[in-house]
């Protein structure tokens, strides 16, 4: 009898799960994620995504192809095998800027076809090779009007600030994000720019300003804050907008300081010898 196990890393998401068996992968859409998952299909189809490359491999299955033990999924998808997983904390500024800019251009795609993500985490990318690609289909949720981008805090402390912890002030961002995990907080980053730096409006509106927005969040009540979120209205152009704009402030982001290091010149000072 097949043996099937929960990946570990899959149990917060209520609308569904992955599941391993026989060396394949399985994710479950539970009767919380179904209509998401339903309108989701509808409107932008998952085989476009995976076609254009933004989402990894995906194939419905149908109910007869399950594997023992996911009776009481809604919807079971298998996905193709990631050869090699790897973290946020562990790319180079090359990879992690890739990373952001493949989450930003799959943001863009969906949201013209009223598509949107519930969240922003780093750790829904994933390469094979050099190439980036998209994890978590659940992450995808239709549209709603008005909304603004609900990751965009995350996105900024997963992906934003550890580049410009690089770009800007020259620090690896590896060892701070391997220490907390969930990225660099905007406040920590803030405080770290020189004031010159900050005069950015880039800079100013999604580091000085979210800063701002998150010390005053700290100090205001609960009740506060959902008054405030039930009175934002962000228009569907302003949503694009704002991705595009971030997006090509993200692709103009080079790594300050990338001068002589230790291992630099090791393939020269370590070269073997050839034998004659």
């Amino acid at each position: 009898m097949t043996r099937i196990a929960i990946d570990t890393g899959s149990f917060r998401g209520p609308a569904g799960s992955v599941y391993e068996a026989d060396g394949r992968l399985f994710r479950t859409v539970t009767e919380i994620g179904r209509k998401q998952y339903e309108a989701v299909r509808k409107s932008a189809s998952f085989d476009e995504a995976v076609r254009k490359g933004y989402l990894v491999d995906c194939n419905e299955l149908d109910k007869k192809d399950w594997p023992a033990g996911l009776s009481d999924a809604a919807y079971v998808v298998e996905h193709k095998r990631i050869p090699y997983i790897s973290y946020p904390y562990e790319w180079s500024f090359s990879l992690l800027k890739a990373a952001a800019l493949h989450h930003l251009n799959f943001q863009i795609d969906m949201l013209d076809r009223d598509i949107s993500f519930s969240d922003a985490t780093a750790y829904n990318i994933q390469f094979i090779g050099p190439k980036p690609v998209f994890i978590d289909m659940l992450s995808l949720r239709p549209y709603r009007p008005g909304e603004f981008w609900l990751g965009h805090r995350q996105f900024c402390e997963q992906f934003l600030n550890p580049l410009l912890l690089r770009a800007l002030n020259g620090i690896s961002h590896n060892a701070w994000y391997r220490g907390t995990l969930d990225g660099i907080p905007t406040l920590d980053i803030a405080r770290q720019l020189p004031l010159k730096k900050k005069i950015s409006w880039n800079v100013f509106s999604h580091v000085v300003l979210q800063a701002k927005l998150e010390r005053g969040a700290l100090n205001a009540s609960k009740q506060a804050v959902e008054n405030v979120r039930s009175r934002q209205y962000f228009s569907k152009s302003a949503y694009m907008g704002f991705l595009i704009q971030l997006r090509n402030w993200i692709t103009k982001l080079r790594p300050l300081g990338t001068g002589k290091t230790v291992w630099g010149d090791y393939a020269n000072t370590h070269r073997i010898k050839k034998k004659i």
